[in-house]
């Protein structure tokens, strides 16, 4: 069974892709904004974190970056479920864990 132990904050990806791709290039918010043909407004959300990177802006980023679509969904995704692990409190958590007991004893039977 994997489970995540760490508590550490989700990172979005919009800042994986700011502090880690364009940062490290000298890529200002501008030049990918319009690399990627969109508002500033909407560049400025995304790296700020508060817009999820969708499937075609994960083509575009993948085209742009060198990368592969899959990367950037991929991380969004792990993003979001980090975000939904962490709004789960320790009693919901061993409430759906005593489920799992109970549903693999039912498997050796």
């Amino acid at each position: 069974m994997i489970t995540m132990k760490t508590r550490k904050p989700p990172v979005h990806p919009g800042k994986i892709l700011h502090d880690g791709y364009m940062k490290e290039r000298g890529i200002t918010i501008e030049e990918m904004r319009k690399a990627l043909g969109m508002s500033r407004n909407q560049m400025s959300c995304i790296v700020n974190g508060r817009k999820p990177i969708r499937t075609t802006l994960a083509v575009k980023l993948g085209e742009v970056t060198g990368t592969t679509p899959d990367l950037w969904l991929n991380l969004q995704n792990k993003f979001e479920i980090r975000q939904a692990q962490q709004t789960l409190s320790p009693a919901a958590l061993k409430r759906l864990k005593s489920y799992h007991s109970s549903f693999e004893q039912r498997a050796t039977l």
